[in-house]
């Protein structure tokens, strides 16, 4: 399996440097394969049968969408019916002309489907597609399916339908020639809608690609292989059924050959498209505010060395997220206390605007107590030495005083203190003394 994973990872690795020469490749081989089956199966039209011709053809088509190989091939077809008979022209025609307006009104870009539905007809593998178209397309890639079993069968139809009496009637220049054209076309399109076996491809077809396509979108382990054998087994019973209930012949070994292969191109598809491992299959569960999800993930297939570039990255990653998940938590918690803060102030602002008045009160009175206290100790001491000194000396020294300190004086005067004699006795500075010591209560208060 290792090595089928590395052989997968170099394919995947070159396709994807050259996927535009690689595709113009394979819609080249598509157009030659398709050109050269039509002029080798019918080859009424000689001047077709050219190998050049071919090749110039396919090489238009390498550069060009695929409904381009649809148109030419087509027209090919319409040109090799032409050279058959003017009946067969005109019923084939009318074919194409009608798959060509219902192909691109419902379902243009399936184009690949109608081209590659003869091819694997052709080639006895018409299972393959459904089941490929089933993995990969949509229901509408069914409309293309349709169309290319319609020309698959309508062509041979009109190849092996015999007209030879009605081609001698009209050839003998009869009154009748219109006629016998238009009775032609009549057999032609009565062979072609009548073809039963044509009906019964149509119908397994579509009901294989149905189980195949919604089978691979349920959610179940091994859905893309289990669709694959659903798709098969349906194929075969349907088919078994089919061809018994209208008695037609039924090769029954080629037909599970058939079914065989397409089976196993189908699970190589799967491999290169899906290629899951099952066994490291994760459910995560998480939420949003309007729903809740449960998910599965189902990784897909690696070789050794990709899973352990994948887990160093993965670790690498892990680690980046949890750092920035603490240095988002730190600058939250930065965030959230500034807000703290910020609200705890102005709180605070809003209790304190309301006490403002009592505050302001409080403050007032404290400042004017500590403002008494420091102008009483000097004071204090002033007069004490004044005490000490000559009367003529306290009285200058009492007018120097009143000089210096102005403010404190007019202070004094506008707190109720009582007023300083400018000569002052001893039982004067003595009562002057106590007083400032110990002031009555209303001074107080």
């Amino acid at each position: 399996m290792e090595s089928l994973l590395q052989i997968k990872e170099k394919l995947k690795s070159v396709y994807g440097k050259y996927d535009s020469y690689f595709l113009s490749v394979v819609k080249f081989l598509l157009a030659l394969v398709t050109f050269l089956m039509i002029n080798k199966g019918l080859g009424y039209f000689q001047k077709l049968d050219n190998i050049v011709i071919i090749l110039i053809l396919a090489l238009v088509c390498s550069v060009l969408p695929v409904n381009a190989i649809v148109l030419i091939g087509l027209g090919l077809l319409a040109v090799q019916l032409y050279g058959l008979s003017m009946a067969a022209a005109i019923a084939g025609g009318a074919l194409i002309l009608i798959i060509l307006l219902l192909h691109f009104g419902i379902a243009p870009k399936y184009g690949y489907a109608l081209v590659i539905t003869p091819l694997a007809l052709a080639f006895q593998i018409p299972c393959a597609v459904p089941l490929v178209l089933g993995l990969c397309a949509s229901p509408l890639a069914g409309v293309g399916t349709v169309f290319g079993v319609i020309l698959f069968y309508g062509i041979n139809v009109i190849m092996k339908t015999d007209v030879s009496a009605v081609s001698n009637s009209a050839s003998a220049g009869s009154d009748i020639a219109g006629l016998a054209i238009i009775e032609e076309i009549k057999m032609y399109l009565d062979a072609i809608l009548k073809n039963t076996e044509m009906i019964v491809m149509v119908i397994t077809l579509l009901a294989v690609l149905l189980v195949v396509y919604v089978i691979r979108k349920m959610a179940i382990k091994h859905a893309w292989s289990v669709a694959v054998g659903a798709g098969a087994f349906t194929y075969l019973a349907v088919t078994v059924i089919g061809r018994t209930t209208l008695e037609m012949e039924l090769d029954l070994l080629w037909m599970i050959l058939g079914t065989v292969l397409s089976a196993i191109i189908a699970i190589v598809l799967e491999f290169f498209v899906l290629g899951v491992d099952y066994r490291r299959t994760e459910s995560v569960q998480f939420e949003d505010d309007d729903y809740y999800y449960y998910v599965k993930a189902v990784p897909k297939m690696k070789t050794a060395a990709a899973m352990k570039e994948e887990n160093g990255r993965r670790k690498a990653e892990e680690r980046v997220k949890a750092g920035s998940i603490r240095t988002a938590e730190g600058r939250l918690a930065e965030e959230t206390g500034n807000s703290s803060r910020s609200v705890t102030d102005r709180s605070g602002a809003n209790i304190s605007g309301s006490s403002q008045v009592r505050s302001r009160e409080s403050t007032r009175a404290v400042s004017h107590e500590r403002v008494r206290e420091s102008s009483v100790r000097p004071e204090t001491e002033r007069v004490r030495e004044n005490i000490r000194r000559p009367e003529g000396e306290r009285t200058r020294t009492a007018a120097r005083r009143n000089a210096e300190v102005p403010e404190e004086r007019q202070y004094r005067r506008t707190s109720a203190a009582p007023k300083k004699p400018e000569v002052l006795d001893v039982p004067n500075v003595q009562r002057t003394l106590k007083r400032i010591e110990n002031p009555p209560e209303r001074e107080k208060k």
